[in-house]
């Protein structure tokens, strides 16, 4: 369900509320909205929807080189992009067949 489309419905006889939070809240991390159904103070049911974090780096990257796409990968989640960094180099390193030592 998408904000725009969406209208806050109370429903009198149970007192059931549905609330629609995101994609981009004070309160979330990253680019996604999650619709819940409240009683009262209660969450009942929670749906999340994570259609707002694909933004297409998957093509993006497909006609970069490897050390290109490094440029790219903080973006992926900007407020914490390190684990995407040590992800990406990590799956390139065993891509390559590279033996890293500890020091480095």
């Amino acid at each position: 369900m998408r904000p725009e489309n969406y209208q806050a419905r109370s429903h009198p006889p149970s007192h059931e509320y549905e609330l629609f939070i995101g994609p981009n809240h004070p309160g979330i991390e990253g680019n996604y909205a999650f619709k819940l159904r409240l009683h009262g103070d209660r969450v009942i049911e929670g749906k999340a929807d994570a259609g707002y974090l694909h933004r297409g780096f998957e093509k993006l990257m497909e006609g970069r080189l490897w050390i290109q796409n490094i440029a790219l990968v903080p973006r992926i989640c900007v407020p914490d992009p390190v684990p995407m960094e040590v992800s990406y180099s990590l799956a390139v390193e065993e891509l390559c067949g590279l033996e890293v030592p500890e020091r480095a």
